[in-house]
């Protein structure tokens, strides 16, 4: 690789193969300029021709207040972004289903709620974060129902059950 452009052997080319060219091309920006670049957008591309996705950072090396080179640093954050997918679909599913969904920590506070909660409880999500769904109780379910459910749930299982709950406006 001496003596060859970096840009030429891991930039050639955006995500979809189109060509890449070298003035539009970061690094090299820094290489002309200077400044330092920090992204998570790049494409490089493997020696088998398969890309990846980069977190990196760009630095000049400077000599005589003259930029002589850059320094990059990179890493492949492909199970990065593949988490990251992979959390917006669960996310998406969540807020279209139909039933009520609701987070809380260890203690019972409400951490987040989808959009079926909001509509079958009438509270907002803004009511509804930090409280305790204790605000749901319509006293239909007796107390060693409810230490059942959060003995299953702290023990990390899963619990099914029905609840009877009470409205914000009392039904």
């Amino acid at each position: 690789m001496l003596g060859l452009s970096a840009h030429t052997i891991f930039q050639h080319s955006y995500v979809d193969g189109s060509f890449y060219a070298q003035s539009a091309c970061p690094v090299c920006a820094v290489l002309n300029h200077g400044g330092v670049l920090h992204s998570e957008e790049e494409c490089f591309w493997r020696r088998d021709n398969t890309s990846f996705p980069t977190s990196m950072i760009a630095s000049p090396i400077l000599r005589d207040g003259e930029v002589r080179g850059v320094v990059v640093a990179f890493r492949d954050i492909s199970q990065q972004r593949q988490a990251r997918q992979s959390l917006l679909l669960q996310e998406t599913a969540m807020k279209a289903a139909a039933n009520a969904i609701v987070i809380t920590d260890v203690d019972g506070t409400i951490q987040w709620a989808n959009p079926a909660f909001t509509k079958s409880t009438g509270y907002t999500l803004e009511e509804a974060i930090g409280q305790n769904p204790r605000i749901l109780k319509s006293n239909q379910q007796t107390a060693s129902f409810y230490q059942c459910l959060w003995n299953t749930i702290l023990s990390g299982q899963v619990w099914q059950g029905v609840f009877v709950n009470k409205c914000k406006d009392g039904h």
